[in-house]
């Protein structure tokens, strides 16, 4: 997980949870956790998270930066955002 992920929990209480309280992860932490997996399915859901505006590139990128990862892992993420980061520009500018 990235470095402060627990100072970033997000408590939902409802009448969904019986006014009980969860704590769930930041979209940003649970964005760069599935995708140090790297499963297509987890690229596809981080996918979904940045086209649908509830996670930014910035904030991904910044999340991943806070990981220990090994060199190669660390440029292979960056390497998938970056392409994300193009891919949407290119979406957003298409008719």
């Amino acid at each position: 997980m990235p470095d402060g992920w627990r100072d970033r929990l997000v408590p939902v209480s409802n009448a969904n949870t019986r006014r009980k309280t969860g704590l769930c992860l930041d979209p940003s932490d649970l964005a760069a956790s599935k995708l140090v997996a790297f499963r297509e399915k987890d690229r596809e859901f981080v996918e979904s998270l940045l086209t649908l505006g509830l996670l930014t590139i910035d904030e991904l990128r910044h999340r991943v930066q806070s990981l220990e990862l090994s060199d190669s892992e660390l440029a292979r993420l960056l390497s998938w955002i970056n392409a994300m980061e193009g891919r949407i520009r290119t979406d957003a500018n298409e008719p």
